[in-house]
């Protein structure tokens, strides 16, 4: 009888994935900090007519990471004249579609999982020095991915912490890496609990977190 929970628990893991904000994007910015205003222009959706993404800030060189799964495709590109970053990748997955620029991707087809390395940050200091460097970040349709780069109150994180047979698991809808620990550890009130039969017991809570 000790399968009932295990499953339950990769359905709980599972759920936590569903219709979450979109992971870190750029090593060294873990909240995905917007360009402000630089003597280029600003990096907020709508700031230029034709700035219908957003500037996601990111250091030349640094690591870039996928935002969610999906398919790869491209190259694309925002300038079209060859310069130092001319080059993207569009992601089309988990109910979205983005187009990535001023990045070097590892590929241009095929999948990829959502925190998976994507690239490089390419050199824009070259093309534009004094500028905050910044991955451009476009939604296919044209839409605002602010909300979902920056989540609001409504999409707080929270992490689900169960325990079953004298062990501790703990998923974050953020990082939906499961996380054993080793009782004891004790339950707070209001913990929902199952019991699957006399020997296994599943409880889980959700808090959030900031």
């Amino acid at each position: 009888g000790h399968t009932m929970p295990a499953l339950s628990l990769i359905a709980l893991v599972s759920v936590l994935s569903a219709g979450e904000h979109w992971a870190q994007l750029c090593s060294g910015n873990p909240s995905n900090r917007i360009r402000g205003c630089d003597r280029y222009g600003c990096g907020n959706f709508g700031a230029r007519e034709r700035h219908a993404g957003v500037d996601v800030i990111c250091a030349d060189g640094a690591t870039v990471y996928a935002p969610f799964s999906g398919q790869l495709s491209g190259p694309i590109r925002f300038f079209h004249n060859g310069n130092a970053i001319d080059d993207g990748v569009q992601i089309r997955g988990s109910g979205y579609c983005v187009k990535l620029v001023c990045i070097h991707p590892i590929r241009y087809h095929g999948q990829i999982q959502r925190g998976q390395q994507l690239g490089r940050m390419l050199p824009m200091q070259r093309v534009f020095p004094g500028i905050v460097s910044h991955i451009h970040v476009e939604n296919c349709d044209r839409s605002d991915p602010t909300p979902l780069l920056k989540p609001g109150k409504s999409n707080q994180p929270y992490r689900i912490t169960c325990v079953m047979d004298g062990r501790m698991f703990i998923a974050n809808n953020n990082d939906t890496k499961q996380h054993e620990y080793s009782l004891p550890y004790s339950l707070p009130k209001g913990s929902i609990q199952k019991t699957y039969k006399q020997d296994c017991r599943l409880h889980c809570r959700k808090e959030n977190y900031y």
